[in-house]
């Protein structure tokens, strides 16, 4: 392993992924744009019901693969991989699982909350002003989630660069 250096938080190309998925993360909400729903509520009144078509077929073709609820197997697993996940990266030290880490596994709550918004939005289809205002709670939370998991992972960037930098 000497022989490949894994020197994540150095490269540009992380802080790249790391800021590309939370602006896209942060953006795109049940298959719709933040931007056209905040445009069809203030100045295109006519395009809601466009964009209430296009919710209602996204989740159509969500629900083909979502079931009801977590199943403990799965819920299992995804424990055991995201502490195997944990340890490896923070207690062995290996900075390519800690950058990974920071770029996949803060994104968990927000999907959390977008798929329950999904599974209540099939079951009791809202009005517009319903489903934005919901969108516009979860988005808030996203862009909180997508601020302190940025700060955090800067901060940890830094500190792992220093503590990895040779001496003079």
């Amino acid at each position: 392993m000497d022989l490949i250096q894994f020197q994540s938080f150095s490269s540009a190309w992380f802080w790249f992924a790391l800021i590309t998925v939370w602006a896209v993360f942060c953006q795109i909400y049940i298959g719709v744009s933040y931007h056209q729903m905040r445009l069809a509520r203030k100045r295109f009144p006519e395009r809601q019901a466009v964009l209430l078509n296009a919710i209602a077929l996204y989740l159509e073709r969500m629900t083909w693969s979502m079931s009801e609820n977590i199943g403990p197997l799965t819920a299992g697993i995804s424990a055991f991989v995201l502490s195997f996940w944990i340890v490896s990266a923070f207690y062995y030290d290996l900075e390519v699982m800690q950058a990974f880490f920071f770029l996949f596994v803060p994104l968990g709550p927000s999907l959390i909350l977008r798929w329950r918004l999904a599974q209540r939005l099939f079951k009791h289809p809202a009005d517009f002003e319903t489903v934005f205002r919901q969108i516009r709670t979860i988005r808030y939370w996203t862009l909180l989630s997508s601020f302190v998991t940025i700060l955090a992972s800067t901060f940890w960037g830094i500190q792992v660069i220093i503590s990895n930098y040779p001496e003079l």
